[in-house]
């Protein structure tokens, strides 16, 4: 099938949080400030309203209002991927649309859930169908088995990308991914590009197997300096990096997984509050917080670099 080629897509797309106050409310000003630091940090682009931006907590006003915010304040600079996930096809096309319309660059969707109730094989190929000719930017497929509990093969990931228009991207979610890109590429070659997930544990081993980038901790801007080293041959220095900096993905996947991106950017004086909304925890304990200190200092992260006037 015929495709539209835009901007392509590659590199550092950091997943964005949403900051909130101590109130649980939306902090506009903090919003602001991360896109600075962002942009600061030459990221390849932000990924907006998915599960680590809390966009499940969010009401849909507030998803909109965030949205535009962003997307004006970015303003093509870098590319802004939308994420639209709903368990309903009508309303994931409204929010697409509207997207597309502010200026995404592209949109991102999970297969259609709620709990453990999910659309069959054949609504899952309807959803991407029907989201995809919607649009005239490229659509992203999220896969994460475990948040979903829905299981797409490569053989049929490999159908939908040939049948749904612009479904131009997948993001894989899950320890065995390299595996999975093997397998993908081995039955579409480049027809769709693959971008790493699960805090980038396996980003590197993504990476020798034909992944275009990742999306993960926006305070990781490391992740975009391994990716550009890899891509300029420097095999060795990127390892080196990744190596240093896989301390900070496993404390974040196995030790204390909720809001680290948000307890760092706090602790950097980028947001204001690593506060999530209520029932999530509202922050590290002390002693954990005294750990992931202990974690940065070894690191020595470019965040902590960020400064502004």
């Amino acid at each position: 099938m015929d495709r539209k080629r835009g901007q392509r897509l590659e590199g550092n797309l950091p997943i964005f949080p949403i900051p909130f106050d101590n109130y649980g409310d939306v902090d506009y000003h903090s919003i602001d400030r991360l896109i600075e630091f962002l942009l600061w940090g030459r990221v390849d682009g932000i990924t907006l309203l998915a599960n680590a931006s809390e966009g499940f907590a969010l009401s849909d006003y507030e998803k909109d209002k965030i949205s535009s915010r962003v997307l004006e304040a970015v303003n093509k600079r870098i590319p802004v991927v939308v994420t639209v996930n709903h368990y309903s096809t009508r309303i994931a096309i409204e929010k697409a649309k509207r997207a597309q319309q502010e200026g995404a660059t592209a949109v991102m969707a999970m297969p259609p859930f709620f709990g453990t109730m999910a659309a069959d094989p054949k609504g899952i190929y309807e959803f991407y169908n029907q989201l995809g000719e919607s649009i005239e930017i490229p659509l992203i497929l999220q896969d994460d088995q475990v948040l979903s509990g829905v299981q797409l093969t490569p053989e049929y990931l490999s159908k939908m990308v040939r049948d749904t228009p612009n479904l131009e991207y997948i993001k894989l979610e899950s320890p065995q991914a390299p595996y999975k890109i093997s397998r993908i590429k081995e039955l579409l070659g480049d027809a769709v590009s693959i971008f790493a997930g699960m805090g980038s544990i396996t980003f590197l081993e993504a990476l020798e197997r034909g992944a275009c980038g990742t999306m993960s901790s926006a305070a990781l801007l490391e992740l975009g300096t391994i990716y550009s080293l890899y891509r300029q041959g420097e095999y060795n220095q990127a390892r080196s990096l990744f190596y240093k900096v896989l301390p900070f993905i496993v404390f974040e996947i196995h030790l204390a997984p909720r809001n680290i991106t948000k307890e760092v950017l706090w602790m950097a004086r980028i947001i204001a509050s690593p506060a999530v909304r209520h029932p999530g925890p509202a922050s590290y304990d002390d002693q954990t917080r005294a750990q992931l200190k202990r974690l940065l200092q070894d690191l020595g992260l470019r965040v902590f670099n960020f400064s502004s006037n």
